[in-house]
């Protein structure tokens, strides 16, 4: 496989996934994408999902804070204050920052995480 490298980055945690295929997410000008072989990019994301696939094209959700993202040399580095990934939510989105209704993610086991994760 010819995916790039997604080093998730926290202050408590780091994962690494190899043979990633595409990411989305969402800054100030709007939702964009990234695939293999992508120009330098950096953006900060907004509060949110974000999202990545690999080949067996099964999606990742990332549920995050807001997070700067930097591309280089097909690799993509996100950083945040912390994160929570689950494969079990149906992608939309929403723009409440209140972590009690978490309005964007009905998967219970992911919104729990997530509160657990910010203190809520």
């Amino acid at each position: 496989m010819n995916g790039f490298t997604l080093h998730l980055q926290s202050a408590t945690q780091y994962q690494r996934v190899e043979d990633v295929a595409s990411f989305v997410a969402s800054d100030d000008s709007g939702t964009f994408g990234l695939l293999p072989q992508h120009e330098r990019f950096m953006t900060v994301v907004e509060f949110g999902l974000a999202r990545y696939r690999g080949f067996d094209n099964v999606w990742y959700y990332l549920a995050l804070p807001g997070a700067l993202v930097y591309f280089v040399d097909n690799a993509l580095y996100l950083s945040t204050r912390r994160y929570v990934v689950g494969d079990d939510c149906p992608g939309r989105r929403g723009t409440s920052t209140d972590c009690v209704s978490l309005p964007w993610c009905c998967s219970i086991t992911l919104r729990s995480k997530l509160k657990r994760s910010m203190n809520c």
